[in-house]
């Protein structure tokens, strides 16, 4: 294992250990155990909590066999270590073996915590488009899948199945619990949010709920998938979402089956709590299954920007919310610099006399032409100084800490300091710069005058 795959490795085994709310000095015992069988340091240990599960998952799944079979292992032991396992701990163990088994059919989604609750154990069916032969069998086997998930724990989302739901629930209370639960509509949108639960389909519900607002990709939706919700993990930057996707076969009933009978087999109690809530002509029933989908549903479309580079009026704009960072020039130009850099792990300024000849003539040429490009002068700040630096720093901080009630996901647009390291985690595809041609913009990478400071 290299570095990151050890750190991975970690937060598997923290995660499993802290899954059941109780820490047992036996798994203790066997986490130490462990560490020296994998060459793990505390450093690494102390790594993980910068990592999600989901992505931890991701960095095993290039191991060898051998490896990744070692991994499953350790993680079972810690899992039984205080002679119990819990539903959360399996859900973990669930996704791991699936991913780790390498079968290219099974993928981790992490998803920044949407601010809504969304429980652990829910199933999800999801499709980019509508899938003839897997709906059909679906709906035949309806009643027998959700049968078999529930007694094995999980709750099991069947978009069409929710609509007839929906439908038949009186309009009436229908548009009474939207109101109660989101005032600030007005009747236009109620009457839009009333139409969506009653006539949208898996793919609509994918695209419009999963994609626009959890802003999960839509390549996992290419294929019919189960999609299972299985944790949710707290970084030190973060709280995301871990969610199980499982590509399904074209038999893939009894793979259901199996599916809900390898989790079972993990679990101490051979038993589940169903709750058998209905839905009366009175009574909207806002929990579980249900209760999610509507909360998806109700919960509002903030803008992700994309940021647009306009040196012609020395600007960094946010078009889609129509705003800009609203900082002086030389942070303007550092929140540029901080961009560029972040591609290669960030900008360690806890110790500017430590970095190589090479290196501080790089950093500072790129500041210089960056804040020569926004209109600055040949007076460049030190940004090596931490007290020309931070004031900068905290101007930036606090600019874009006013656009949170925008942005989606405000935090990646944030300067973030991690290890010494000063990045910003924005999705580099989102950064484009005002072209001086017909095109209006173009991407941030594709403009010659930019690469050429980047290739500095």
């Amino acid at each position: 294992m290299n570095k990151s795959q050890k750190t991975s490795f970690c937060r598997i085994i923290s995660d499993l250990i802290k899954a059941d709310s109780v820490i047992d000095r036996r798994e203790l015992g066997i986490f130490e155990t462990i560490k020296h069988d994998f060459h793990v340091s505390d450093d690494n240990l102390k790594d993980s909590n910068y990592i999600s599960f989901s992505e931890a998952v991701d960095n095993l799944q290039p191991l060898s066999k051998n490896e990744r079979d070692l991994v499953i292992a350790a993680a079972q032991e810690i899992t039984i270590a205080d002679g119990m396992c819990n539903k959360d701990e399996a859900l973990l163990m669930l996704a791991l073996e699936y991913c780790l088994e390498n079968n290219h059919r099974a993928s981790m989604i992490q998803v920044i915590h949407p601010g809504l609750k969304m429980e652990n154990a829910q199933v999800m069916y999801v499709e980019k488009e509508y899938n003839d032969h897997t709906n059909t069998l679906i709906k035949n086997n309806y009643h027998k899948i959700e049968n078999s998930m529930r007694l094995a724990g999980l709750n099991f989302i069947y978009i069409p199945r929710i609509t007839e739901v929906y439908n038949d629930t009186p309009e009436g209370l229908l548009k009474d619990v939207i109101k109660f639960l989101s005032p600030d509509y007005v009747d236009e949108e109620f009457n839009n949010i009333l139409k969506k639960l009653q006539t949208m389909s898996t793919s609509e519900f994918c695209e419009e709920e999963l994609c626009k607002k959890l802003h999960i990709d839509d390549a996992n939706f290419q294929k019919p998938s189960l999609l299972i919700k299985v944790s949710k993990t707290i970084t030190i930057d973060n709280v995301y979402d871990n969610f199980l996707r499982i590509e399904l076969k074209k038999d893939f009933i009894n793979e259901i089956v199996q599916l809900n009978y390898r989790l079972t087999s993990m679990l101490n109690a051979e038993y589940s709590i169903i709750r058998n809530i209905f839905h009366t002509k009175d009574r909207f029933v806002y929990d579980g299954i249900y209760k999610e989908v509507l909360d998806l549903c109700l919960l509002k479309e903030a803008e992700r920007s994309t940021i647009l580079i306009d040196p012609y009026h020395q600007k960094i704009k946010f078009p889609e919310i129509n705003s800009e960072l609203k900082v002086p020039k030389a942070s303007r130009a550092l929140y540029l610099l901080l961009l560029m850099e972040s591609t290669k792990g960030g900008i360690d300024f806890s110790n500017p006399m430590g970095w190589s000849k090479d290196y501080r003539a790089r950093i500072n040429e790129k500041y210089k032409l960056i804040y020569k490009y926004l209109g600055g002068n040949n007076k460049v700040p030190d940004i090596e100084d931490s007290s020309i630096r931070n004031p900068m720093v905290s101007k930036i901080r606090k600019a874009i800490f006013k656009l949170e009630d925008k942005l989606v996901n405000a935090d990646e647009y944030q300067v973030h300091v991690n290890r010494n390291k000063y990045r910003i985690y924005i999705d580099r595809s989102l950064v484009y710069v005002v072209s001086p041609h017909k095109t209006p913009k173009i991407p941030w990478q594709q403009s010659k005058e930019w690469l050429s400071i980047m290739d500095i």
